[in-house]
């Protein structure tokens, strides 16, 4: 085996040796070669002369340097050559900017010689074209005063006839211009889904067909419609093509907006949250109405009641889808947030004072009305149902027990040191008009909060009614304000009686009474801040008279037929139509009379309660003085000294115990040590006119040994007395 691999190696040295050694080429090898002789017969071109000096030059340079001023020459030299070969390229882009700046400005100058030309033209053309018109109207008119001419019939029946034919032909290029771009808008929506082509008026690709595509032709549109709008005051058949002309477009609009739009007015109107409707479709209707001026105004010049129609059509979608929401909403504050929304977003001062937003302003308004009846109507009823018709609970009316909670709860609050008192402002009220007497030396301190100034302790219907107010208040215009605000007023001065009557009944007087006054006083303040004229003015007709006037023709049948000045017939269709009387009704004055009349009836049923015995005797004292004659008034048997002393003990233990009550609840219930003054003034004033009286008749009708039984005390004693219960008081409480 290994023999024959030999011979067989042999074999090939040998025919490798015959072929003089060299291997085979393969024919990738083969066309490498070829290339490479090709590239190689292409020899670089030869030096110039110059190149060929200047290296010769620099060589012979290098190579007799012996000083450097020589090598600084040569460095100059070399340093010259290369900055001009850099900036060769830019001197050749500068001489290229500078030839194209050249032309430019020569075709600058005859574009702005183009321009003056076109200029002349358009002025003479004007000029011309005015001159034409004046020419033309001119001799229609003289065609149309001359009509006795023999060719003046001929010549206006083919001016009207050329005139119908040019008009016709503005209506057909306008109404197929139209169609044609309303109908590539709708083969443009057809690409999309039908719930993006109702929601077109949204920023969607949708919505560029409803207003982009269909601006095409309307610069055309509007220079051809723009050459009979200025003569349609004067000439009628340009007033029909242009009125013609706007019917198309707005037919044209009506098919492709109103689906649209409505099914985005549906989309809308089934939110749940009505106030977040209505902000929302008033975007969009404000937004629609602007759009749609805006392409108006790019096809036309005037604008037309008949586009003022198309925009209210276009929000009557809206208004009643709305309109059948709100009369569904119950509830006060979403009324009163809606009327809100309207009055300070929607109608701003940029809204009302657009021409272009006519349309939604008059819709909002209406809208606006609406939600003010909506709410007037639901007013009314709230104060029927959940104030004058009020029913209170046993907690409503626990009076005083829940303020003398309230107060030891409070008492206890402050008795801890961590936690520090109670605290709320004093209440702010005053009762300087409730009374005829003002005591301008009353003390000027205050004293603690009243638990019945918590708003939480306050009468429910009381708190609704200030409630109601607020929101009509900032809603409800001026007239329907003042109606419902002496409505409110009446019915909850009305549930205040009837609540006070039950405590009255269930309590006590003084309860009653306090009650009624405490909750009066804050209804004062409380519609003191509001800056609106409560005062309403009522018409009444008067029939009182007319029944004495009937009453004098019955009376007087003679005088019926007379055909003097006295005939009764005459009288009676003079004097026998109703009086027309104007009364006017003041909500806030209302407030202030129940107010001082129920501080009147307190201060008298309080100084009943103390000297209400000696009160009864001086009154029978002064009629029997009065219609005796005899004046001895000691021997009657009810005014004896023993009687009177009695009368009088009764009085000072009264002074001693039930004045000390009525002013503790006087505290409890107002804890306003001015109010308590005026309240509590009158009292020990008439006390003390009482115990005066008293005196001067023991002076006139007593002897000195009754009256030391009766043992009056002296009225200087009784002033100080009476002075210092309500100090005594105030230091008990604290």
């Amino acid at each position: 085996m290994e023999s024959d691999q030999d011979d067989t190696v042999l074999l090939k040295l040998m025919e490798w040796e015959k072929n003089g050694g060299l291997a085979s080429l393969s024919t990738l090898q083969i066309e490498a070669i070829s290339d490479l002789t090709e590239l190689a017969s292409e020899h670089p071109e030869e030096p110039s002369k110059e190149s060929k000096s200047k290296e010769t030059d620099a060589s012979v340079g290098v190579d007799s340097l012996q000083t450097a001023s020589q090598l600084a020459s040569l460095w100059k030299v070399i340093e010259e050559d290369i900055l001009n070969e850099a900036e060769s390229e830019f001197q050749l882009a500068e001489t290229e900017i500078e030839h194209w700046e050249k032309e430019i400005s020569t075709v600058a100058f005859l574009m702005t010689s183009v321009l003056s030309q076109l200029d002349n033209l358009e002025l003479q053309y004007d000029s011309i074209n005015e001159k034409t018109d004046t020419l033309r109207s001119t001799c229609m008119e003289m065609i149309k005063k001359k009509n006795d001419y023999l060719e003046a019939p001929n010549y206006l029946a083919r001016y009207n006839q050329c005139q119908s034919i040019a008009l016709n032909q503005v209506r057909k290029y306008v109404r197929t211009s139209l169609e044609s771009s309303t109908a590539q808008a709708l083969n443009y929506l057809s690409r999309f889904d039908a719930e993006e082509v109702t929601r077109a008026t949204s920023s969607s690709n949708a919505y560029a067909a409803l207003y982009g595509k269909v601006r095409g032709p309307a610069a055309k549109i509007k220079k051809v419609v723009g050459y009979i709008e200025p003569s349609i005051s004067s000439v009628a058949a340009h007033e029909l093509a242009l009125a013609d002309c706007q019917e198309s477009y707005i037919n044209q609009r009506k098919a492709l907006t109103k689906p649209s739009i409505a099914g985005s007015v549906q989309d809308i109107l089934s939110m749940k949250d009505t106030c977040a409707l209505l902000r929302a479709g008033c975007a969009l209707m404000m937004r629609v109405v602007q759009d749609e001026y805006d392409l108006y105004f790019a096809f036309f010049t005037l604008k037309c009641s008949e586009f003022e129609n198309f925009l209210e059509d276009l929000l009557l979608a809206f208004y009643d889808g709305l309109r059948s929401r709100l009369i569904k909403v119950v509830h006060m504050e979403t009324l009163a947030e809606l009327c809100s929304i309207l009055r300070s977003e929607m109608l701003t001062d940029y809204v009302v004072s657009s021409e272009n937003l006519g349309a939604f302003v008059r819709m909002t308004v209406q809208l606006l009305a609406d939600i003010q009846e909506r709410l007037v109507y639901r007013a009314h009823i709230y104060v029927q149902e959940d104030i004058l018709g009020y029913k209170p609970s046993h907690g409503d009316l626990a009076y005083p027990d829940k303020l003398v909670m309230i107060e030891s709860i409070a008492e206890s609050l402050q008795s801890v040191p961590a936690t520090g008192g109670l605290r709320r402002s004093d209440s702010q009220l005053s009762m300087i008009s409730v009374t005829s007497s003002v005591y301008d030396g009353a003390p000027k301190s205050r004293s603690g909060t009243s638990p019945a100034d918590l708003h939480g302790m306050w009468y429910p219907p009381l708190r609704r009614a200030l409630l109601c107010l607020s929101k009509l208040s900032r809603c409800a215009d001026r007239n329907a304000f003042q109606g419902l605000s002496q409505e409110i007023l009446q019915a909850v001065c009305s549930s205040i009686d009837s609540a006070a009557a039950r405590i009255k009944s269930e309590k006590s007087q003084i309860d009653g009474m306090l009650f009624q006054i405490k909750h009066l006083l804050i209804l004062r303040e409380q519609i003191a801040p509001f800056q609106v004229d409560f005062t309403v003015k009522e018409i009444n007709l008067d029939f009182s008279h007319i029944k004495d006037t009937a009453m004098n023709v019955l009376q007087k049948p003679s005088r019926m037929f007379s055909f003097s000045t006295n005939n009764v017939l005459l009288e009676f269709l003079l004097d026998g139509a109703p009086h027309v009387k104007e009364q006017l009704k003041d909500s806030r004055r209302l407030v202030e009379r129940q107010l001082k009349a129920n501080c009147e009836l307190f201060i008298n049923y309080s100084t009943f309660q103390i000297v209400g015995p000696l009160s009864d005797f001086l009154s029978k004292a002064d009629i029997y003085l009065e219609e005796s004659k005899e004046k001895n008034l000691s021997s009657q048997n009810w005014a004896k000294a023993e009687v009177l002393a009695d009368i009088v003990a009764e009085c000072q233990r009264n002074i001693g115990v039930k004045l000390p009550s009525i002013q503790r609840s006087m505290q409890l219930y107002i804890s306003n040590k001015e109010t308590e003054f005026i309240l509590y003034k009158p009292i020990k004033n008439q006390i003390m006119a009482n115990y005066l009286h008293l005196e001067q008749i023991l002076k006139t009708s007593f002897s000195e040994e009754d009256a030391k039984i009766i043992n009056v005390t002296p009225l200087d004693q009784l002033n100080v007395l009476l002075s210092t219960i309500p100090n005594r008081t105030h230091r008990n409480r604290t």
